[in-house]
């Protein structure tokens, strides 16, 4: 009876060890070998073939800085574009400061970008050779309306 517990403590043991390595093994090759795909109908998160080719095109780094605060209404659309625009380049590197928590990066980043005063909904792309400035502006999405849904 002695050696049946011991047997089946043993086995249970040596299929939990089994498991926790099969699970890590699956989250390291899932970690390695990271893929994105959207599955919307209406391909919402895919980006153009010109902003791809644009991506691949990039032959230097290009430094994004985002001043804004997480509460700022296109925040999150922001952040949601720019990763994929890092996931389709690794010449694309995005920084995100809170001007509201971190006032001297902020202070710093405007003289070092030559603007007067940091506007709190301003995304500043940085190539050695230019610096352009690209307004928080808006564009909405009617096409939802079809559907009684309000526009994006």
């Amino acid at each position: 009876m002695r050696k049946q517990t011991v047997f089946a403590a043993s086995s249970a043991g040596a299929g939990i060890v089994l498991a926790v390595a099969l699970v890590g093994m699956l989250n390291w090759i899932g970690y390695r070998h990271y893929a994105r795909s959207d599955w919307t109908s209406s391909k919402l998160y895919t980006l153009s073939e010109k902003s791809k080719n644009v991506l691949k095109g990039i032959a230097t780094d290009v430094r994004v800085v985002v001043l804004m605060t997480p509460s700022t209404p296109l925040f999150s659309e922001t952040k949601e574009l720019l990763d994929r625009y890092k996931a389709a380049s690794p010449k694309i590197q995005v920084e995100y400061i809170d001007p509201e928590r971190d006032p001297l990066r902020t202070k710093t980043l405007a003289q070092e970008f030559g603007v007067s005063v940091c506007e709190h909904r301003r995304v500043r792309g940085r190539r050695p050779q230019e610096v352009r400035d690209v307004g928080a502006t808006r564009d909405y999405d009617y096409s939802g309306m079809q559907m009684g849904q309000a526009p994006r």
